[in-house]
């Protein structure tokens, strides 16, 4: 999954001293995170918290998740049509 990866790598360059911006970890994350990326950033902007990588990294990860779980209910739905339409 891309954001494990992201995460794992993320951890290995702190591990080496490498700096990874904020800009450079968003960079990499696909279109469909737009929404949930600038909610976060609204969210933080508007609660003046700053916005650590550790947490835009958590709440990237759940939205993630959520997106796992609402492409295996789509596929599901689809299926259990597929077969509804079949019989």
């Amino acid at each position: 999954m891309h954001f494990e990866y992201l995460a794992d790598l993320h951890k290995q360059l702190v591990a080496m001293s490498k700096s990874v911006t904020d800009k450079d970890y968003t960079d990499t994350l696909p279109t469909s995170y737009n929404g949930a990326v600038s909610s976060i950033s609204a969210s933080v902007h508007l609660g003046s918290k700053a916005l650590m990588a550790e947490i835009s990294e958590q709440l990237i990860l759940d939205e993630s998740e959520w997106q796992q779980v609402k492409d295996r209910y789509t596929e599901s739905r689809d299926k259990a049509q597929a077969t509804d339409s079949g019989k």
